[in-house]
């Protein structure tokens, strides 16, 4: 039971902190590229790239519901895709490309590949969960 608990926490912690942190710099963005109110940098759009896959870091942890058995086929694809299409589309508008935004793109493909592994375990044990109910 603490084990639910625990998942559920960092659930929240990663996949909502992450989503809000990622709504802030969007705001962020949005009011630099409109108005002159705030200088144009390239952090927000790194900071966006990383803090994409804490959020679906977090979204590994949550609990496997019904829902996610009936559409265990496209879960893996689906997330993948959602992980990798969105930063890169926030990849192109970084124009310099410092050592503290190298070490920060370098760190978010890290924890990609390591969301991916992850998507992937958390798939096989939705189809084993699906398969044992089946059969």
């Amino acid at each position: 039971m603490d084990i639910d608990k625990t998942n559920k926490t960092l659930y929240g912690m990663l996949y909502i902190g992450g989503l809000a942190i990622l709504a802030i710099i969007f705001i962020f963005v949005i009011i630099s590229d409109w108005t002159d109110l705030l200088p144009e940098s390239d952090w927000p759009h790194a900071v966006m790239i990383l803090f994409w896959p804490i959020a679906w870091l977090g979204e590994y942890f949550r609990p496997i519901t019904d829902k996610d058995q009936l559409n265990s086929g496209c879960l893996f694809p689906l997330y993948t895709c959602l992980l990798l299409m969105m930063p890169l589309s926030w990849w192109w508008d970084i124009k310099h490309y410092t050592a503290p935004i190298v070490v920060i793109l370098v760190a978010a493909g890290a924890l990609m590949i390591l969301d991916i592994i992850l998507f992937y375990k958390k798939s096989r044990r939705i189809k084993a969960m699906e398969e044992e109910e089946n059969g």
